[in-house]
């Protein structure tokens, strides 16, 4: 015998003298061998002894159990190839023995060349049958491990063999899947057209690729992918088809929101009332709208794929407002005008903006500003030609104010009556105050309000200075920064006028000089105005309300005018205060 490794046999006969006979013949054919008498203990034995390789069994084995229960126990341990052994040759025998096991079956009194044949039959009839089992395990552990769906139905459409992914797939368990065809879980409408184009399609080639809806057992529908091949027996005809079934449902399911996203960004470009660009870092037009391509006149196959270079923007206007490529990689958008000049000569104004996105793509959105660009143009030269005017009619007023100062001016001179004399250079006061608002109009970048504090205080001073006294009098200015609008700065100049002429002419009188402190302030909307001086004072009180002098009254109804409040305080001179809302 030349086996690689020495076989050991478990000899279970009940007869001493047999069993010692049939071990030495054995080991003489280079078998290792253990005896047991009775079955009980050829269990017990076969239990403890992993090494033992075949089992050499009698079928009458005396009181206790026989040789079938006894092989029935052992293969229950473990799978191992099992020789009958016995001196009855009954039919009803043999067939009891082959329901055990299938690898012998040998007459006692046997030559020990035919038992030993029969032994190494067995051991090859053992190793092919677990060659074919372990094949068939590693095909079940395959089938079933796998993370798709794998099925083999028969010619007749039943699943035949359905792996676990399949029956989680379907909702179903694998002894009611196999109960079923391919058809019970296939919608009707498309059942008998499927068969016929699959059957069609088989017949050319011996695998095909497709997608179909199944039924799950809840009734819901999945998409699938199913690649099938056929498997064919040795004549050629068709024995099974296998199948590998891929649930492609989120898939479907996301193409489908694909398609339905591309439909809206495509409304949405058309839709879009400015010209929409696509394109790749390095410049390469990926996608464009009709607005685009009606703007620069080219067609979008022309453009596609194209570089951006290709749109007719002209050199100058490229140089004038280039793309920052430092903000673009920040992700900052780019903004700018072009000028576009098309192959039909038609010139127009374009406002860009750019933007580069994370993945290195741009997005730009081009505008024609031409018709804006003419209209912003003609509201240039209109409001320029508007504030000239208004610089004019300023200048004319002025100059017309300035004339009838002088006009005031000769007249006072003209005049003994000290009466006239004083109203007439009162007058005159009270135009030098709106000659300056003018100059300072004049002046100025606007029309609707102006700064207090570029106003009053040219005002003080010019007030201040046309009086005799001005070198011995101290005006202390603290004029706040706030604007006022026009039409409350000219009363406002004419109350100043007034009280600061009414104060050089009278509160120093008997003096060598005084202080005068003008404050000007605005805080939460509310304007105070504070004029005061350290001269001789008022002798009496005085209410604006019951001031009968022209001056006075005429505060009064300019006060009345800004919607304000004004009183005079004695203490240490006089103090006047105005206050009123901005």
């Amino acid at each position: 015998m030349n086996e690689t490794k020495k076989k050991t046999i478990l000899l279970v006969e009940d007869e001493v003298l047999i069993a010692l006979s049939e071990k030495m013949s054995l080991e003489k054919y280079g078998y290792g061998v253990i005896t047991s008498l009775t079955g009980e203990k050829a269990v017990e034995i076969f239990q403890a002894n992993p090494a033992i390789d075949l089992v050499l069994l009698d079928i009458d084995l005396g009181d206790g159990i026989d040789g079938t229960e006894t092989a029935t126990r052992i293969l229950k341990a473990r799978d191992i190839p099992i020789v009958f052994l016995s001196s009855h040759s009954e039919p009803e025998i043999v067939e009891q023995t082959e329901k055990i096991s299938s690898y012998g079956y040998v007459a006692k009194n046997s030559k020990i060349t035919i038992l030993d044949a029969s032994i190494k039959m067995a051991f090859r009839l053992f190793e092919a049958n677990w060659k074919i089992v372990e094949k068939e395990v590693l095909f079940q552990s395959f089938f079933n491990s796998a993370l798709v769906g794998t099925a083999i139905n028969s010619k007749d459409g039943t699943w035949v063999y359905v792996n676990d992914t399949l029956c989680g797939m379907l909702g179903y368990s694998r002894e009611e899947l196999q109960k079923l065809k391919w058809a019970d879980v296939t919608p009707v409408h498309t059942a008998v057209t499927e068969r016929e184009q699959n059957s069609a399609a088989l017949k050319k080639n011996n695998s095909i690729l497709f997608e179909k809806k199944y039924i799950r057992k809840d009734g819901s529908l999945i998409d699938v992918s199913v690649s099938t091949t056929v498997i064919k027996n040795p004549d050629g005809t068709i024995a099974h088809y296998s199948s590998i079934i891929q649930d492609i449902t989120g898939q479907k399911r996301l193409q489908e929101t694909e398609a339905k996203v591309e439909n809206r960004y495509r409304v949405l470009m058309e839709l879009a009332v400015y010209g929409i660009v696509l394109g790749s870092h390095e410049g390469i037009v990926t996608d464009i709208n009709e607005y685009m391509c009606d703007l620069v006149n080219m067609k979008r196959e022309d453009i596609i794929g194209k570089h951006i270079s290709l749109f007719p923007f002209t050199p100058e206007s490229l140089s004038e407002s280039p793309l920052r490529f430092d903000s673009l990689m920040k992700g900052e958008i780019v903004t700018g005008e072009r000028t576009l000049v098309r192959a039909d000569g038609k010139e127009y104004r374009i406002e860009m903006r750019t933007k580069m996105m994370p993945d290195g793509t741009y997005q730009s959105m081009y505008h024609d500003i031409t018709e804006r660009k003419k209209a912003e143009e003609k509201i240039r030269i209109l409001l320029s030609e508007k504030e000239l005017l208004l610089r004019e009619v300023h200048h004319r007023i002025k100059n017309n104010m300035g004339t009838i100062s002088s006009l005031l001016s000769l007249q006072a001179n003209a005049l003994k009556d000290p009466a006239a004399v004083s109203a007439l250079e009162d007058a005159q006061s009270r135009l030098q105050s709106m000659m300056v608002l003018y100059e300072k109009l004049y002046q100025g970048e606007e029309f609707s309000d102006m700064s207090v504090a570029d106003y009053l205080p040219d005002l003080i001073d010019e007030i201040v200075g046309t009086f005799p006294n001005a070198k011995t009098v101290t005006v202390n200015k603290q004029i706040g920064n706030f604007s006022l609008d026009i039409k409350k700065m000219q009363p406002l100049g004419i109350i100043i006028n007034e009280l600061l002429t009414n104060i050089m002419k009278h509160a120093f009188d008997g003096m060598e000089g005084g202080i005068v402190s003008v404050n000007a302030s605005e805080k939460e909307g509310q304007v105070v105005i504070s004029i005061a001086d350290n001269g001789k004072g008022i002798g009496e009180p005085l209410e604006f309300n019951n001031a009968t002098g022209f001056g006075l009254m005429l505060v009064r109804g300019l006060t009345k005018q800004l919607k304000g409040t004004i009183r005079i305080d004695k203490n240490n001179g006089t103090q006047t205060v105005l206050e009123f809302k901005k």
